[in-house]
């Protein structure tokens, strides 16, 4: 299993694609590290302050696996510049 990648938020306010689309995808993991919440969707509309994946702050986040792990794009939103987050794809 590979590790997850450290991450972080490239522009504040903004949604960021974490992963495209695939049709193979076996899990999905993301990791909150931050002070501050963070949002994650999935699917073809961009994650939004308020909407998606609730990710509180200092450890919030999910994991999402097997046969019925969402196939669609990833995105996440965060407040600021330079916070901090983990996020992995299987397959």
């Amino acid at each position: 299993m590979a590790e997850a990648a450290a991450l972080s938020v490239t522009t504040g306010g903004t949604a960021q694609t974490l992963f495209e689309a695939n049709g193979i995808r076996k899990c999905l993991v993301f990791t909150n590290t931050s002070d501050e919440v963070q949002y994650v969707r999935i699917g073809n509309t961009n994650a939004a302050d308020g909407v998606g994946i609730y990710c509180a702050s200092s450890g919030g986040g999910f994991i999402l696996q097997g046969d019925a792990c969402p196939k669609g794009k990833v995105t996440m939103i965060g407040a600021t510049t330079g916070k901090k987050f983990y996020a992995y794809e299987g397959l």
